[in-house]
């Protein structure tokens, strides 16, 4: 498959004087597909309400160093899917629904969602370096491959927001 759906369901956050049994609920995870070897060896990188990063999945071959892997755009909050496309998945240049969603059914509903991982079948996926064009609106991950070859995956642009801030006295 080129793409991952993830959920997106709610965390109940379970706090130290919570006086429920289970304690599972401490967070989030993503399980990622235990027959194919595949494991995230890369530093995760978040930029506003999302968490990137890429996964391996080693070659089954004897003797082989290549391999593929998923580039993964999540909402670092809850560790489900983004409010919005992540990835263009027509390859239009453009981030939009329906055309960069996917019908599934969840809850006895259909319903269009974004994908939240993109198969980089080219090399295994590295660390991913996040750009922005703010000149034309638009902005990327620059995802380098074990092969050499470099993969740009756009994504909506973010908001303007403070980068840094400076206290003026009198």
């Amino acid at each position: 498959q080129t793409y991952r759906l993830v959920s997106d369901n709610p965390i109940l956050y379970q706090t130290q004087n919570d006086s429920r049994s289970d304690t599972s609920h401490r967070g989030w995870y993503i399980n990622l597909s235990p027959n194919t070897g595949e494991m995230s060896v890369t530093n995760s990188r978040i930029e506003s309400n999302t968490i990137a990063f890429s996964t391996t999945i080693p070659n089954t071959e004897t003797c082989a160093a290549s391999g593929t892997g998923y580039f993964m755009l999540l909402d670092r909050r809850n560790g489900g899917r983004t409010d919005y496309p992540a990835f263009d998945l027509n390859g239009d240049g453009q981030l939009n629904v329906p055309n960069d969603t996917v019908s599934r059914t969840e809850n006895g509903k259909d319903v269009n969602v974004g994908a939240s991982g993109v198969l980089i079948k080219q090399g295994i996926p590295g660390a991913a370096s996040h750009q922005q064009d703010k000149a034309n609106g638009k902005a990327f991950y620059i995802v380098p491959t074990s092969d050499g070859s470099i993969r740009t995956v756009a994504t909506p642009p973010d908001p303007d927001r403070r980068r840094s801030w400076r206290e003026i006295r009198r």
